[in-house]
C-alpha cells in the first residue's frame, strides 16, 4: 500500500502543481497589469497637473491684459490708432499716396514763389511738413 500511497501523493502533488502554477501565473500577470495601469495613470495625472498650472498662468496673464485694455489710456490709444479718432483741438493728419498726375511745367528761370506762399511739390518734403505744422514764413 505504501507504493499506492506514494503514487497518490505524487499524483496529488502534480495535480496541485498543475493547478497552482497557472493560478499563480495569472495572479502575477493581473498584478503586473494593474501596476502598469496605475503607473500610466499617475503619469497622465502629473501631465494634467502641469497643464492646469500652465493654463492658470495663461489665465492670469490674460486677465491682466484685459484690465490694461480697459484703462483710459489703452482705449484712447486704440481709438487713435485703429479708428482714426482725434481729440478736440488735435489736427488729424492723413497721408495720401501720390497719384499719377501730370507734373506741372517748371516756372521760367529766375522766377521765385511769392513770399508767404507754400512751395509746390518741387520743394523738399521737410519744408512741406514744416509749413503744414508751423505755417508759412517760420523757416
Amino acid at each position: 500500500m505504501s507504493r499506492s500511497t506514494g503514487r497518490q501523493s505524487s499524483v496529488a502533488a502534480m495535480f496541485v502543481a498543475l493547478v497552482a502554477l497557472p493560478l499563480a501565473l495569472y495572479v502575477l500577470y493581473a498584478t503586473g497589469q494593474k501596476a502598469l495601469e496605475s503607473y500610466r495613470m499617475s503619469q497622465d495625472a502629473d501631465a494634467m497637473r502641469g497643464e492646469i498650472q500652465d493654463l492658470q498662468q495663461q489665465n492670469l496673464r490674460l486677465q491682466r491684459e484685459i484690465e490694461a485694455a480697459r484703462s483710459d489710456a489703452s482705449v484712447e490709444q486704440l481709438a487713435r490708432e485703429q479708428l482714426g479718432l482725434v481729440k478736440p483741438g488735435d489736427r488729424a493728419l492723413v497721408i495720401v499716396a501720390p497719384t499719377s498726375t501730370p507734373i506741372p511745367p517748371e516756372p521760367p528761370a529766375g522766377s521765385r514763389p511769392a513770399a508767404g506762399r507754400a512751395e509746390g511739390p518741387e520743394s523738399p518734403m521737410w519744408k512741406q511738413w514744416w509749413r503744414f505744422f508751423f505755417g508759412p514764413g517760420r523757416e
